[in-house]
């Protein structure tokens, strides 16, 4: 396993944790904050997302792609209904 990023809070980490999963790559998340004990530890060190590595550079290019532009079609239900 090898450090893919830190990242200095944990929804940052799990945003990228979603991406790569997306991507179909496995990650894991890993901080020194004596198992949730110590929150503030987790400052000093951040929260890093960590991968095989073999699948560092497939990780890196994932993270590194630029964000899609959202879509101004609506996704909903199939009769673009809101309401049950």
């Amino acid at each position: 396993m090898a450090i893919l990023r830190t990242f200095s809070n944990e929804i940052e980490a799990e945003m990228a944790m979603s991406a790569l999963e997306a991507a179909g790559i496995q990650s894991a998340m890993t901080r020194d904050d004596c198992g949730g004990i110590q929150p503030a530890m987790g400052l000093t060190g951040g929260i890093q997302v960590i991968v095989d590595d073999e699948n560092i550079e497939a990780a890196t290019e994932v993270l590194d792609a630029p964000a899609e532009e959202p879509s101004d079609e609506f996704v909903g239900r199939p009769d673009g209904d809101l309401e049950d």
